[in-house]
C-alpha cells in the first residue's frame, strides 16, 4: 500500500474534509438548521410541540442556502439543472411549512383573525340566547 505511517493521522471528529458540497450533508447543515430552529421556537405563538416543524423548516432553509452557495461557486457545473430543480421543490416545501407554522405575514394575519372569532360552542350559545330573547325568555 505504501505511504508513510508516521505521517498518517486520523481526522478529528466532525471532519468535513471530504465534503465537496454541503447540499447533501446533514452534518454540514446541522448548525445552521439548529440556529433557524431556535429562532422559530422563540416566536410568541410557538409551543414546545412545534419543535418538529421548526426543525424541518430549519433543515429546508439550510439546504436552500447551501444550494445558493453551490450555484454561486460553480455556475457552469453539470449538476446545475438538478440543483435548480431541487431548489424549486424545496422552495415550495418551505412556503407550505412556513404557512402552517404561522411564519408568513398572511398566515399570521389569518391566525390572529381566527383567535378573534368565537368558537363553535360560543356561537351556538349566542344564538340560543338570541332566540330565547326573541321569544321573551331569558
Amino acid at each position: 500500500m505504501g505511504g508513510h505511517p508516521e505521517s498518517l493521522r486520523p481526522f478529528a471528529d466532525g471532519n468535513t474534509a471530504a465534503v465537496k458540497s454541503g447540499v447533501y450533508s446533514g452534518r454540514v447543515l446541522a448548525p445552521r438548521a439548529a440556529e433557524i430552529r431556535d429562532a422559530l421556537l422563540s416566536l410568541p405563538h410557538v409551543e414546545p410541540l412545534d419543535v418538529l416543524a421548526a426543525e424541518e423548516i430549519g433543515s429546508v432553509i439550510a439546504t436552500l442556502e447551501a444550494i445558493d452557495r453551490e450555484l454561486e461557486e460553480r455556475p457552469k457545473q453539470a449538476a446545475r439543472r438538478t440543483l435548480l430543480e431541487h431548489k424549486a421543490r424545496l422552495g415550495r416545501e418551505l412556503r407550505q411549512w412556513l404557512d402552517m407554522f404561522g411564519a408568513l405575514p398572511k398566515s399570521r394575519w389569518q391566525f390572529s383573525r381566527e383567535l378573534g372569532r368565537p368558537s363553535f360552542m360560543e356561537e351556538v350559545e349566542r344564538r340560543v340566547r338570541e332566540a330565547q330573547e326573541r321569544n321573551g325568555r331569558s
